[in-house]
């Protein structure tokens, strides 16, 4: 979606939030398109996260996951309505055709977890696993080798109840400090 004042398309889940008129709430972090170079602007409500043009993603929804899963904190509420909303063939033909790929196999993952549905695609037998979550992102549970898509899930919780923690500077920063404090 294009803001006419600013030139900026939006990316990711924003852009997956407008095309399929997703009624959630809005992650804080929002990923546009813009001219120019990386950079990220903080205010006290939203994080914005601005691309250059070189990170456009593949048209359809499915570049709008892609990119998400590459560069965006998980969102899973975001998630889950969209997998509701769209039709499970998009996603069965993403991994088809790139079974081995990190970020299809997390989306293939994220899809039966939140919809308890299995997709017509067969398990992975070999491969390296990946993990669910980006330890950059994100607050991360224990790992839990799931051999289907060769996922290792870490997340806080299950399909029930799952809180995602946002990594911050400040929050590893503080981290680090009780983690240094328990080791004395």
């Amino acid at each position: 979606m294009q803001n006419g004042t600013n030139k900026e398309t939006v990316l990711g889940l924003h852009a997956i939030i407008d095309q399929l008129d997703l009624k959630v709430p809005r992650p804080t972090v929002r990923s546009v398109l813009v001219g120019g170079i990386r950079k990220t602007r903080i205010t006290d409500t939203q994080i914005l996260e601005q691309y250059p043009r070189a990170y456009q993603p593949a048209d359809g929804i499915v570049g709008q996951f892609r990119f998400a899963l590459k560069y965006e904190p998980l969102d899973l509420g975001v998630y889950k309505a969209a997998f509701c909303t769209i039709d499970r063939m998009d996603i069965e033909r993403w991994v088809q055709s790139e079974p081995n790929g990190i970020f299809a196999r997390r989306a293939w993952y994220l899809y039966e977890l939140l919809t308890s549905t299995t997709l017509d695609v067969a398990a992975l037998t070999s491969g390296p696993y990946v993990d669910l979550l980006d330890k950059d992102l994100h607050i991360v549970g224990p790992a839990t080798r799931v051999r289907r898509q060769r996922v290792f899930d870490n997340l806080l919780g299950n399909r029930d109840y799952c809180p995602m923690i946002r990594r911050t500077e400040k929050l590893t920063a503080d981290f680090n400090i009780l983690t240094d404090l328990s080791q004395l």
